[in-house]
C-alpha cells in the first residue's frame, strides 16, 4: 500500500479513537451529574397558557365521560363513529 493510503488509515484510526474517547467521557460526565429530584422538576401543564382554567375534577364534571376521555385523557373515539364518516361533499379540507 502507498504511504498516503497508510497515512489516511492512521488518521482515520486516530480520529475514531478521539471520537470514542469523547463519547465515553461525555457519557461519564452526564451520568455522574446530579439529577434533580422529582419534586424539584418544574412540570408545566399543557393548559397553562389558556384563559379557561379548570381542575381535572371540574373538567370531569363539565364534560361527558366520552368527552373527558378523548379531550383530557387522550383517548380516541370508537372506530367509524364520527358524524363525518360519510361526508363526501367536494371541497378542500384543511
Amino acid at each position: 500500500p502507498s504511504s498516503s493510503h497508510m497515512g489516511r488509515r492512521s488518521l482515520f484510526q486516530t480520529t475514531a479513537k478521539i471520537i470514542s474517547s469523547n463519547a465515553i467521557l461525555s457519557s461519564t460526565i452526564l451520568s455522574s451529574a446530579p439529577q434533580p429530584s422529582y419534586a424539584e422538576k418544574k412540570i408545566k401543564s399543557r393548559s397553562d397558557n389558556y384563559d379557561v382554567q379548570y381542575t381535572d375534577r371540574e373538567w370531569a364534571y363539565l364534560l361527558s365521560g366520552k368527552q373527558y376521555n378523548i379531550l383530557r385523557q387522550g383517548g380516541t373515539e370508537r372506530q367509524y363513529s364520527s358524524i363525518l364518516e360519510n361526508e363526501f361533499r367536494d371541497g378542500t379540507y384543511r
